[in-house]
Formats: structure tokens, C-alpha cells, sequence
């Protein structure tokens, strides 16, 4: 009688289950009503994953969505400047001091990495960015347009902070990031204080740059037949990488025929010697520096800078500094 008794309680469980499984209105819906009308319409990741807690089902869909968008956090660390920075203050007394040779990009971003946070201001989960790939947007399998945003929420404003403009030139495959001080006068002793704050923007933005980049390198390994748009973007609009269907396939072949080294460069080798109002110069490996220059100035110098070794990069350094002035930056 207990076995009975035992049966009939699991055959009234098995029935109750079926009868709440009848009644959920999303065990009705069709797999792509739930795809294209739930989870399309949401806009971040965070909130899409949260769906794939709700039964085996939404698990299973979830992944895949044809838009995935994903923000990713940068924390700054907000500190009182020490006023005992003598590597600040010799850095940055001047707008030539301040724009210092970089040499080797990649090079440089891991001796930021490897100071102490209270002198760069920034900190990244440097894992999140590997894993990004390859423990997150590989389950995506369906995936037609990805949007990557690097969320500066956090980053201190001031006055002083220098502008940066990046691009990523799909026709070159090149990553051209462009930086300019701003606000700075050559011939004025500027307070350590904002000599440290223009040093933590600067290194974050640096910091980010070098990120934007990596990042690129590891989706372009990665990207599915499906994907046919690709954004990243920071909430700063400082740069926008924007690209469709055929500059895609465009990178998808390039990184099929050639080696790691070659897919995806940095403005590189030899040193670019760009010229400053005053007659000096200040030579950068990987990066291109525009100064106040007046409007009719800005084409004959960037073309003096590039033309006969990167002349393809003429053109989307030119409507870069372009769209600066139109929007006031310089």
C-alpha cells in the first residue's frame, strides 16, 4: 500500500508539473517569437544572461540571439593627488614634455600595467577581456550584429584633459589613435595637482586605447559567418569602430591569409616626426600627435608625416583632425 502510495503522489507531480508547464504562456510561444521579439529587444548582456536562469528552454534560446550588446566597466580610482610626484611634474611642466615618446605601444601599456594603480588611476579586469571570446561570445552562435562599449562613466573631467580621438581604418587595418593636449600653456607653471590628474588621463586613456585594440584583434579571430555588424565604442564618443557585411568578410579573409603579426597594425615603424607651431618635433612609434594647427595647415602637414610610406593613412587621419574642429575640440 505505501508503494501505492508512493506511485500515486509521483503520477499527481509528473500531472502537477505538466499542468504549470500548460499554463506558462512562454511554453506557447514559438523559438523565434521568444528570439527576435524578447531577446533582440534587449540591450545588454548582463540582463540577456539573467534570461537563461529562467527554465532549460530560455538557456537554450538565449544564445541564439541575433544582437548581443555588452558594456565593459572601467573603474577609476578616485585619490587625492600626492603632491610629492617628481615623475609628474617633470612629465608634464610643458605641452612638449607632456607629449612623451611612447616607443613601443604594447610595451609601454604593460609598464603601465605594472605601476602602482595610485599612478595610472585605473583598473580593468585584464581576464574579462580573453575571456570575452572565448568563455562568452563563442556561445553566441546565431550572432548577426555584436555592439562593444567601454563604459569612461567613472573618468574624472577637468579642464585640462587631453583630447583623444582613436579609429580603426578597415580599408589599412590599422588602429590610428590620435591624442592632443589641450588647454595647456607652454610657458605657464601648472599646479602639480592637475599635473597628476593630466597624467591619470592620459594613462588611462592610453590604457583603454591599447585595450580598444586587443580587443579587436581577438573578436576579428573570432568572427562568425553570422555577423554581418560590428560596433565598439566608448561612452566618451572619443572613437568608434563601425564596421558591415563587407568590410567583415574583407577582415575575416585578411586574417585567414596571413600571419598573426600582419593582420592588424598600429601606425609603426619608422618613427613619425610630426612638426609643432613652435619649430619643434617630438617623434612617436604608434602614435600620431596633431597640435594647434590652423585648419588650412592640417592636410599638407599629415601628408608631409605619411605621404610615400603610409599613404593610405592620409586620408582617415585628415577626416579625423576634420571631425575634431567641427565639433570644437581643438
Amino acid at each position: 500500500m505505501e508503494d501505492l502510495g508512493v506511485k500515486n503522489q509521483e503520477v499527481g507531480t509528473v500531472a502537477e508539473k505538466q499542468m504549470k508547464k500548460a499554463e506558462d504562456p512562454f511554453q506557447r510561444l514559438p523559438d523565434d517569437v521568444i528570439i527576435f521579439h524578447i531577446f533582440d529587444k534587449i540591450l545588454d548582456a548582463k540582463s540577456l544572461c539573467r534570461c537563461s536562469c529562467v527554465s532549460k528552454r530560455f538557456s537554450f534560446l538565449v544564445f541564439q540571439s541575433h544582437h548581443v550588446s555588452l558594456k565593459i566597466p572601467i573603474k577609476i580610482l578616485h585619490q587625492e593627488p600626492n603632491p610629492a610626484l617628481p615623475r609628474a611634474r617633470s612629465a608634464l611642466q610643458s605641452v612638449h614634455s607632456f607629449t612623451i615618446h611612447m616607443g613601443h605601444f604594447p610595451a609601454l601599456i604593460r609598464h603601465i600595467l605594472l605601476r602602482p594603480p595610485r599612478l595610472i588611476g585605473v583598473d580593468i579586469d585584464i581576464s574579462f577581456l580573453s575571456n570575452l571570446t572565448t568563455q562568452f561570445l563563442t556561445k553566441f552562435t546565431s550572432t548577426k550584429s555584436l555592439f562593444l562599449e567601454f563604459d569612461y562613466s567613472g573618468l574624472m573631467t577637468t579642464s585640462n584633459e587631453p583630447l583623444v580621438k582613436w579609429k580603426f581604418d578597415s580599408k589599412s587595418a590599422r588602429y590610428i589613435l590620435l591624442i592632443s593636449p589641450r588647454n595647456l600653456d607652454c610657458h605657464n607653471i601648472i599646479d602639480v595637482a592637475d599635473l597628476v590628474l593630466i597624467k591619470i588621463h592620459l594613462d588611462c586613456n592610453l590604457f583603454l586605447a591599447y585595450n580598444t585594440f586587443h580587443l579587436m584583434e581577438m573578436l576579428f579571430s573570432w568572427l562568425p559567418e553570422s555577423l554581418n555588424h560590428l560596433v565598439i565604442t566608448d561612452t566618451k564618443n572619443r572613437g568608434e569602430l563601425n564596421l558591415g557585411g563587407s568590410d567583415l568578410v574583407a577582415i575575416r579573409d585578411r586574417h585567414a591569409n596571413s600571419s598573426s603579426q600582419g593582420r592588424i597594425r598600429f601606425i609603426d615603424d619608422p618613427l613619425r616626426e610630426m612638426p609643432l607651431p613652435n619649430g619643434g618635433g617630438i617623434k612617436f612609434d604608434h602614435i600620431f600627435l596633431a597640435n594647434e594647427w590652423n585648419a588650412d595647415e592640417d592636410c599638407l602637414r599629415i601628408r608631409k608625416a605619411f605621404e610615400g610610406r603610409d599613404d593610405d593613412l592620409i586620408e582617415p587621419v585628415v577626416n579625423m583632425v576634420r571631425e575634431i574642429r567641427l565639433r570644437g575640440g581643438f
